[in-house]
């Protein structure tokens, strides 16, 4: 018998059983058992054996410490290791001890298997920006910009970039070879724009987009941020003939460009590029790493089609309300956050929170309650001041 296992080694035949058999003369049922007996040692030699399945040990007990490890890292650094990257990195765990690498399944299975490992989604858009507008105020928002830029003849062109980093003084490692030196570099202590980068960011357009009190009229559309507001910013605007025409609150994500078609593909190359620079072995993305990448993440995302989509499909150019309703439907139909959990607020609790009228089945107008005591004057007081928390930066600034 051992002949006919000797030779079974060497032949690679899905009937090998069968065909040395016949070339030995003996029985095939028991060159399958002695086969299968093989197996059973070789299987019991690598330890304890489940006769329901598991038995390939994919990973080691400090591999899956080290992939946990590496996960908590990239968190605090605030990368964050997608899926696709810790499959990859077991995949080349494996590859470093010969191994096959596991399937998908099995990935997903282990996923659920390490409950301190879970996806941090994005936070979804504010019930509060999707039902604070109506199609007509979308309508009436496109008349006045049609005529706006009919009035004025108005074009467009692309400025250069204008970047406001977090910090104090801008370093001289930031800069990279890879900038084409038109960008335009400023730093803000908390990271966001503030009414001496607004202003700065206004000379920085008005110098690429050539506008000036002898050139025709151009149109900037920007958000209702406060900073958008001031005076210098507003007088500066009419001086320089530049048309400043100003979204709807909580709309930005229906009628925007930017939200429409171009942040998704920016964060998207903007991802690429730091899983790149991690399999380079940067295992620190900085703000020098980010200037590195911004000229390939620009180019990569501002393409004429991308450009042309977001224009389009949020109704800017060619001017169509139509094309915005559609986007605002769409957000119409989704579910309310908190709707399944219950925490969905009815419209006659929502309209006695506010303090305004409700009414009820029958049709009859129901006052809101005035406050009798000292208690529920506090309370509707603190109720508001919550209540404040949901508006835009201009009504903030009103409010308070």
């Amino acid at each position: 018998m051992s002949d006919q296992m000797a030779h079974l080694e060497k032949e690679e035949s899905s009937e090998m059983a069968t065909t040395a058999a016949k070339m030995f003369d003996v029985n095939p049922s028991s060159i399958r058992t002695r086969q299968l007996c093989k197996r059973h040692q070789e299987r019991n030699s690598c330890g304890i054996f489940n006769s329901y399945g598991g038995n390939k040990l994919i990973l080691t007990n400090a591999q899956e410490q080290a992939v946990s490890r590496f996960c908590l890292e990239q968190l605090e650094i605030s990368l964050g290791a997608t899926p696709s990257i810790l499959y990859a990195a077991i995949c080349h765990l494996c590859q470093q001890e010969k191994k096959n690498p596991p399937s998908l399944r099995w990935f997903q299975l282990w996923i659920k298997k390490n409950p301190h490992l879970h996806s941090i989604k994005t936070k979804p858009i504010a019930q509060a920006r999707i039902t604070t507008h109506s199609e007509e105020d979308v309508k009436d928002f496109f008349v006045e910009y049609q005529n706006t830029l009919s009035k004025y003849g108005i074009k467009r062109e692309p400025p250069p970039s204008f970047i406001i980093c977090p910090g104090e003084k801008i370093m001289e490692n930031w800069i990279q070879d890879n900038l084409t030196g038109a960008e335009v570099i400023t730093v803000s202590p908390t990271g966001y724009t503030s009414e001496r980068i607004a202003l700065a960011w206004l000379d920085h357009f008005i110098k690429h987009a050539g506008a000036g009190p002898d050139q025709h009229w151009c149109t900037l559309l920007h958000d209702g941020h406060i900073t958008h507001c001031q005076n210098d910013f507003v007088i500066k605007c009419h001086e320089k003939h530049i048309i400043r025409f100003q979204f709807p609150s909580h709309l930005t994500h229906v009628l925007q460009p930017l939200d429409v078609g171009v942040f998704h593909p920016w964060k998207h190359n903007h991802n690429k590029a730091i899983h790149d620079a991690l399999h380079s072995l940067d295992m620190e993305y900085s703000i020098s790493s980010f200037f590195r990448d911004l000229s390939t993440i620009r180019m990569q995302t501002f393409q004429a089609y991308t450009i042309k989509n977001s224009f389009r499909e949020s109704g800017m150019f060619p001017v169509s309300y139509k094309m915005a309703l559609k986007t605002m439907r769409h957000y119409n139909k989704r579910k309310p956050v908190g709707a399944q959990s219950g925490i969905a607020m009815t419209s006659e609790s929502t309209s006695n929170t506010l303090g305004g009228p409700s009414v009820k089945e029958g049709g009859d107008l129901e006052l809101p309650t005035l406050p009798s005591t000292y208690f529920e004057c506090q309370k509707g007081i603190g109720e508001w001041i919550d209540h404040a928390e949901s508006f835009s930066p201009t009504s903030n600034t009103w409010f308070q």
